[in-house]
């Protein structure tokens, strides 16, 4: 079966096409064989990016949209704009060639690229939420060991040793003294992606994950323009 991965929960854009099995040609990664990945990391570029991305991803994997039999679709957490920019392509390339769309964490997607000894030891994964705090959750023995949050760096009580991630990057600085930055392999991974959404124990609901509200409020009641 072909796969569609892609996430748009971070800075990042991030694009694969796998197959389940073993795959001609590619990188085995696990059951999947990655045939083709695209990632580009451009702030608030997400709606320009994604679609043609996904294009030249089936493109140089030799497919099209109608061989696909799945698509995998990072749920967050992220900001609410790039997030759901994601989602809508997700869902409604799914409903257009009527096929099933499942979710995946975007934070196990970057975890899922860490090294193997944090893995063993523990670490966590820090993703930039702006507003000077991090979406986090913690790893240890092959699982995610905490739900996704939000917090400021400096208020994760017993951080691990070992981060990763975008956030990692940018509070660097707040850290406690000692620890351990990968800076490898910061946004979610796709291929990483392909993983989780075909392992029941990792896929999740195609829901966003978006931890807190958005910026934009619904207007007031307008003012009076006469005395009453």
């Amino acid at each position: 079966m072909l796969v569609l991965a892609l996430d748009t929960a971070s800075a990042a854009t991030a694009v694969a096409v796998g197959e389940t099995g073993d795959g001609p040609g590619g990188v085995v990664e696990g059951a999947i064989t990655v045939l083709a990945e695209r990632s580009e990391a451009a702030g608030n570029r997400h709606v320009e990016l994604l679609t043609p991305m996904i294009a030249d991803a089936l493109a140089a994997a030799g497919t099209k949209p109608g061989d696909l039999g799945l698509i995998v679709a990072g749920v967050g957490p992220g900001p609410f704009t790039g997030l759901r920019v994601g989602l809508v392509t997700a869902i409604s390339l799914a409903q257009t060639l009527g096929i099933e769309a499942v979710g995946a964490g975007s934070l196990d997607a970057v975890a899922f690229a860490a090294p193997h000894r944090p893995w063993v030891e523990g670490f966590a994964v820090l993703g930039d939420a702006r507003r000077r705090e991090v979406y986090w959750a913690r790893y240890a023995d092959g699982r995610r060991a905490t739900e996704p949050a939000v917090a400021r760096p400096a208020d994760i009580a017993g951080l691990p040793l070992h981060v990763t991630g975008a956030g990692a990057l940018v509070h660097r600085e707040s850290l406690p003294v000692g620890t351990e930055v990968d800076e490898s392999a910061p946004y979610p991974s796709a291929p990483a992606l392909l993983r989780l959404g075909t392992d029941p124990a990792w896929r999740l609901p195609l829901r966003p994950l978006y931890l807190r509200r958005p910026d934009a409020t619904p207007p007031g009641r307008p003012k009076p323009v006469t005395p009453p």
